[in-house]
């Protein structure tokens, strides 16, 4: 007979997988406190000095040894009385201290004095959990009390990671974090990022937003992974804001659980990668750089989750639902340290490491044994090596090295290593790595076609001649001084644009002449709305009567008394600049619709630029009135065979016209074609119509 659990309560329903009983000791890698935020968690003792530090806070509490009553009594009064935790289990010595929570409903008081721990296991029995999963206790003497508790709680009690304290009586099981809390094991896509980069990101969003590009070819599997961009120094970390930008307007939020930003601050001989190998060179090496920023970039990440996913800015996606593909393969994968590509282009490499894995690979940078590995191992090896072997190594070939012929032959150490770890290492046909310096300088434009037709479970490829002939297709650019050349041709009304643009592929027109705005070669029409300015009808009518997709730049932030014509031109538009990103969303909340930050520095106009290709073609919406309107100024006789065919569009145009300040050339226009129709229309009769 299981014995009955001593503490039951009728509260909110337990969330998420399993319950988490949250100690104040160190979480396993792979795992924090906001990626515990779908898990009902009930916290202990003063982990309270954690969770203000993370800004997360569990929705139960538990402290029921009266010794640490006293010394945590500030910290729970504080969370109940700025609602930071909901429930509390404490002992009875809290009332004591705080007489008027003995009537509060959200305290109950245990009725024995006992380890924080064992009391909220039996809380969350009673709450019904079929799941009792511990984290962050590493207290040895707590492990025999456990066992005996879980073999009598009517639920599974494991321990969250490798706590080996906890789990070495053998009754407690080790959950794996990932399946039992619903962790993606696919933590992060993770940039390498310098300033030289940072072009190429951009470009990428844009290229990931394509049809043929897309991260996810059906519902986005949850939860999704992060895209973290990690920066070498503070030059390329001034530029986050509008990597941020970028991919906000790519619509990359679909797919990443949005964008992070790390900065390692690498400078002098650290962060070096000298590309001729004649010139002199110190001791890290002609790669210094790119050998720190990894290693350095996978401790960072390996927060994110189990596996990372190292992408370099130069990797092209050749088929959609790349980033759903490569949840599925770690999600079913038996565990292991890397997963890549060996070389395989045309190019016979150095026998040291012809089989190596490129580094564009998934890294299990939240498995404590690999953080080992490469911390005691592998980067050790990376340096000495290129201090004592070849100055030109890079990483990646560091490992095919050690555990080379040659090596394991003559190095005990080398063998025993292999032995014990040689099944974490996986090539996969997941991505191709052909980027030696001959593809590169004899690029082979049917490559990306080519691995599509014979390659099918090829996703990614690293080949950086393949992905600038992706993004050179998707925006053109012609390195011409030239004025106008490469620019779209722009059809302006109003006093401005965004950024400045050359003259040659810009035509400026009144708004009465927006309908013709095709007729002059523009590709777009840009409409320049001043700040406090609202278009009139007349406005509308013009902007309907283009052919051409509308661009309205908007300065200072909406009217308070924003008019339905105005609402009407911005469900028009293709696309929506504002000046900042404070007032796109300050935009976007007033009418719910996107808004971008347009570039107004000195080189903006390449910025506008990029804003302005592969716009949506128009969409009109009904508004026949203004539609007929617009008809009267480019062509009086259709709009006579119209009002023939229906006479009431006469009156509600005349209502649309008389709240028009600016509409005197339309009507103008109307009267003339009424006259042509047999006679202008009674005025008095107009204004009694309902």
């Amino acid at each position: 007979m299981r014995r009955p659990v001593s503490v039951a309560r009728d509260s909110r329903p337990l969330q998420g997988a399993a319950c988490v009983v949250l100690g104040p000791g160190p979480l396993p890698a792979g795992v924090d406190l906001w990626r515990l935020r779908s898990q009902d968690c009930i916290g202990l003792d003063d982990g309270f000095r954690v969770w203000d530090g993370a800004g997360w806070y569990p929705w139960r509490h538990v402290c029921t040894d009266p010794v640490l009553i006293q010394a945590c009594h500030a910290g729970i009064e504080r969370l109940a009385a700025c609602g930071l935790v909901q429930d509390f289990l404490v002992h009875p010595a809290f009332f004591d201290l705080y007489p008027h929570r003995r009537t509060d409903p959200r305290f109950l008081a245990s009725p024995v004095a006992r380890p924080s721990a064992l009391a909220a296991l039996d809380w969350a029995a009673g709450l019904g959990a079929a799941r009792v999963v511990l984290a962050g206790l590493a207290d040895p003497a707590l492990a025999p009390l456990l066992d005996r508790a879980a073999q009598d709680l009517p639920c599974r009690v494991d321990s969250l990671g490798p706590q080996e304290a906890l789990t070495a009586g053998g009754i407690l099981g080790q959950a794996d974090p990932d399946r039992v809390l619903g962790l993606s094991p696919l933590g992060c896509v993770f940039i390498p990022c310098t300033a030289g980069d940072i072009d190429d990101i951009l470009g990428n969003f844009r290229l990931w937003a394509t049809a043929a590009c897309l991260p996810c070819d059906g519902p986005v599997a949850e939860p999704a992974p992060v895209l973290a961009v990690v920066f070498n120094n503070a030059t390329a970390a001034a530029r986050a804001p509008e990597i941020a930008a970028a991919f906000a307007e790519a619509g990359m939020a679909r797919f990443f659980d949005g964008v992070q930003f790390e900065c390692l601050d690498l400078e002098g001989a650290r962060d070096v990668y000298i590309r001729d190998h004649s010139l002199p060179v110190g001791d890290l090496g002609y790669k210094a750089g790119p050998n720190t920023q990894v290693f350095e970039a996978l401790r960072r990440v390996a927060r994110f989750g189990r596996y990372a996913f190292l992408m370099e800015a130069d990797c092209l996606p050749i088929r959609r639902g790349w980033l759903s593909r490569l949840q599925a393969i770690v999600a079913g994968a038996e565990p292991f340290w890397v997963m890549g590509s060996p070389y395989r282009g045309e190019v016979r490499l150095a026998r040291d490491y012809i089989r190596h894995i490129n580094g564009n690979a998934v890294y299990a940078a939240g498995d404590p044994g690999f953080q080992t590995f490469a911390a005691d191992v592998w980067e050790p090896q990376t340096w000495h090596l290129v201090r004592v072997r070849d100055k030109r190594l890079a990483y990646d070939c560091i490992l095919e090295i050690l555990f080379s012929d040659t090596n394991l032959e003559t190095d005990a150490d080398s063998l025993a290593l292999w032995k014990r770890s040689a099944h974490r290492f996986r090539y996969s046909d997941y991505i191709q790595n052909i980027a030696a310096r001959r593809d590169l300088a004899r690029p082979d434009p049917d490559l990306p076609d080519r691995l599509r037709r014979d390659s099918p479970d090829t996703h990614i490829l690293h080949c950086r001649p393949a992905q600038q002939a992706a993004l050179a297709a998707l925006d053109p650019r012609l390195p011409l001084p030239g004025e106008g050349a490469g620019f779209p041709r722009l059809a302006l009304i109003g006093p401005g644009l965004p950024a400045p643009w050359p003259e040659a592929a810009l035509v400026r027109l009144a708004p009465q002449d927006a309908g013709a705005a095709a007729r002059t070669g523009a590709e777009m029409l840009v409409w320049h709305l001043p700040a406090g300015v609202q278009p009139a009808a007349s406005d509308l009518a013009m902007a309907r009567a283009c052919d051409l997709p509308l661009v309205l730049w908007l300065e200072g932030p909406p009217p308070d008394d924003a008019a339905t014509l105005l609402a009407d031109m911005l469900h028009l538009a293709a696309r929506r600049l504002v000046a900042s990103a404070d007032l796109a969303q300050c935009w976007s909340q007033r009418f719910g619709l996107p808004f971008v930050p347009a570039d107004a520095r000195p080189d903006g106009r390449n910025r506008l630029r990029l804003l302005l290709r592969d716009l949506p073609a128009p969409v009109h919406g009904p508004g026949l009135p203004l539609w007929l309107a617009a008809e009267l100024l480019r062509d009086p006789g259709s709009a006579a065979r119209r009002l023939t065919e229906d006479p009431g569009l006469s009156g509600a145009l005349e209502q649309a016209l008389r709240a028009d300040p600016g509409g005197d050339r339309l009507r103008h226009h109307l009267d003339r074609v009424l006259r042509h129709l047999g006679g202008a229309p009674d005025r008095t009769t107009q204004e009694e119509r309902p």
